[in-house]
């Protein structure tokens, strides 16, 4: 257990109060609450570990060993540190380690552009560590160095910063089971992981020759109620809280960067024996042309392969560590690996592209690494597991993307509609 040393600067005495001061100014008062609240959520939290241990322990039969997930994540604006960064965090890593049966071990490599004071790493360590981290790294300071060739010099672009996610997976692959790459407002949950690893071994099995992965669909909880929000029918089995916990409903949780025209409808052989929708494949054209090999069936082709605001960006990504290998195969094919070092040097163009590293724009592309990504539509509750929260909530304010809001229920049960039609 790594024990922590407050330093002499936090002003902490180290002889007891006089018996007769008391407590009564603002300060005070609120560094009292504060302090109550952590001992509160230390208790809870130890409680709820003490009851899944012991029903562990009693009814199940599993390997001591637990499961180790490395969850990473990037953060350009120190400003959103507080209110956004930290809380979706702790968030994501409180349902990672306490969200199932199996006993998961989640460590914590964050990625910051900035530094940030002895302080404040003290306090996001211990904060990551209440909600159930094992081992936090901060990484600061990592806006990566590159030369653009045009203007002769070397820049050091916030969008760029997303690449040290694969050094990071990189330094780490043997280390883990499973990776959780994402931006620092996408809310990860245990089921989404679960729901990932299942499908990926149903989809290996089904689809042996091509790699195709579980994809994810970004929404968020629209806060004001939109009329102009159509819908033709509506999913009896949509749960918003998957993805979004109770302030998502079903009328409130909307996407904008994909739509029904997104997927491609394809019937897969045993173990999945059924319809899978396919998403966008960048630059391919006529996207999932190898996959009709072998005598599978597609419906009509998606042809919305060069249309990036229907490609379902999905700002990250999680994987097994045998599918990280597999990725950085199919990647060096194009000779820009998923992995680094990346040789030769990675365009300035790309490089500095955000949607290049996390968005997809390099690992989902026909140009680059050929990976295919699948959405399950047809079970019960399948579809909510593929939707992951963007918790800054700030695309529907944007002008330019407010008349692409759809609703995540309705596209579900078109997509049922168009299964039946297919079949």
């Amino acid at each position: 257990m790594v024990k922590y040393v407050l330093p002499q600067s936090l002003g902490l005495a180290t002889k007891p109060l006089p018996k007769s001061r008391s407590c009564r100014s603002f300060p005070c008062s609120l560094a009292l609450a504060f302090l109550i609240f952590v001992v509160v959520f230390v208790f809870h939290i130890n409680t709820l570990r003490l009851i899944d241990m012991s029903t562990f322990v009693g009814h199940h039969e599993k390997t001591t060993q637990p499961y180790r997930v490395l969850y990473i994540f990037h953060t350009v604006d120190e400003s959103r540190l507080a209110m956004k960064v930290n809380p979706n965090a702790m968030e994501t890593i409180s349902s990672l380690v306490g969200g199932g049966e199996n006993t998961w071990e989640v460590d914590v490599h964050m990625i910051a552009a900035y530094n940030l004071t002895d302080y404040k790493k003290m306090m996001i360590t211990a904060s990551f560590k209440l909600a159930g981290a094992n081992v936090v790294r901060i990484q600061e300071d990592a806006l990566p160095e590159l030369f653009n060739k045009k203007l002769k010099q070397t820049h050091r672009p916030p969008q760029g910063l997303a690449m040290q996610h694969r050094f990071a997976i990189r330094d780490a692959l043997n280390d883990y089971d499973f990776f959780v790459a994402f931006e620092d407002d996408i809310v990860i949950t245990r089921k989404h992981v679960e729901n990932y690893i299942e499908k990926s071994k149903l989809l290996e099995l089904a689809v042996p020759d091509t790699l195709i992965i579980p994809g994810f669909l970004r929404v968020e909880v629209v806060q004001e109620v939109r009329t102009d929000v159509k819908a033709k029918a509506l999913s009896k089995d949509f749960d918003p809280t998957i993805c979004c916990g109770k302030k998502g409903t079903k009328s409130n949780v909307m996407g904008w960067e994909w739509s029904l025209k997104s997927f491609t409808l394809i019937k897969l052989p045993s173990p999945v024996g059924g319809i899978v929708a396919l998403l966008p494949l960048l630059w391919a054209g006529e996207e999932h042309e190898e996959l009709i090999k072998g005598g599978r069936v597609m419906d009509e082709e998606n042809l919305n392969g060069m249309n990036t605001k229907l490609f379902a960006q999905q700002a990250g990504i999680m994987a097994t560590r045998e599918q990280v290998k597999k990725f950085d195969v199919l990647c060096r094919g194009s000779k820009i690996g998923y992995l680094p070092p990346f040789s030769p040097p990675v365009p300035y163009t790309h490089a500095v592209h955000l949607e290049f590293w996390s968005g997809g724009f390099h690992l989902f592309s026909e140009k680059f690494c050929k990976v295919e990504r699948a959405v399950f539509f047809e079970g019960e509750g399948e579809f909510s597991k593929h939707l992951l929260y963007h918790m800054s909530d700030n695309k529907q304010h944007r002008n330019d993307l407010a008349p692409r809001f759809i609703r995540a229920e309705a596209v579900q049960e078109e997509l049922r509609q168009k299964a039946i039609k297919f079949k």
